[in-house]
C-alpha cells in the first residue's frame, strides 16, 4: 500500500507488514516530526526489508499520540544517518514505520577489486530469497553484495535468473557436523 495514494481508512486498517527479528540497530535512535524541535527517543525492536517496528521510550502508554498514520517523520540514529519514514500504524507507544524512497543496490567487485554499485528494484522477499530486477545487465560473479533499503548488506549469490529478473540467496558458510 502506498501512503500517498491510499485513504486514511485503508492505512489504519491495513495489516501490519511482517518484520524479521534480529535488528542490528541500537537504542540510540530518535524520531523527529518535521517542523518540531523535540525528538522522541525510541528503540527499534524489529526490522524488515520494508520497514521497522519502533517502541517510543516513554513511561506514558499513550506516547504514540503525537504520531498519526500516514505521517512522514525522520528516523535519526546517533551514528549520524537519517532517513525519512512513514508511519504505517500506531498501537499505544509502538509504531510501524515504512521506509520511504527505498534504494536497493547490488555491489559487484570489479577485476581490480573496486566495488561497482548497480541500482535495482526489489520485487519481493520470500523467506531468505530476494527477487530483484536490474535495468542494466552487469556481469555477475560468484558472490557479491546486496544492499537493502534498511541499510543491511548481505553477501549473496544468484539462485536463478531470467529476463531482467534474478533471485538472490544469502551465502552461508558450510558448517561441518
Amino acid at each position: 500500500m502506498d501512503l500517498q495514494t491510499s485513504t486514511p481508512w485503508e492505512q489504519r486498517h491495513a495489516p501490519p507488514h511482517p518484520v524479521e527479528t534480529g535488528s542490528y540497530l541500537s537504542r540510540r535512535t530518535l524520531l523527529r516530526i518535521p517542523g518540531q524541535p523535540f525528538r522522541h527517543p525510541c528503540r527499534i525492536t524489529d526490522c524488515s526489508v520494508a520497514g521497522y517496528r519502533a517502541v517510543i521510550l516513554s513511561p506514558r502508554p499513550d506516547a504514540g499520540r503525537h504520531f498519526s498514520t500516514g505521517q512522514e517523520v525522520e528516523l535519526e540514529h546517533a551514528d549520524g544517518w537519517r532517513r525519512m519514514v512513514g508511519v504505517r500504524w500506531v498501537n499505544g507507544n509502538v509504531l510501524g514505520l515504512e521506509i520511504l524512497n527505498p534504494v536497493t543496490r547490488i555491489i559487484i567487485p570489479r577485476e581490480n577489486g573496486e566495488p561497482e554499485p548497480h541500482d535495482c528494484d526489489l520485487l519481493g522477499v520470500h523467506g531468505e530469497l530476494f527477487r530483484v530486477t536490474i535495468p542494466d545487465e552487469p556481469s555477475l560473479c560468484d558472490q557479491f553484495s546486496l544492499e537493502l533499503p534498511n541499510g543491511e548488506t548481505l553477501q549473496v549469490r544468484v539462485r536463478w535468473a531470467m529476463q531482467g529478473e534474478i533471485c538472490l540467496q544469502p551465502v552461508r558458510p558450510n558448517w561441518r557436523l
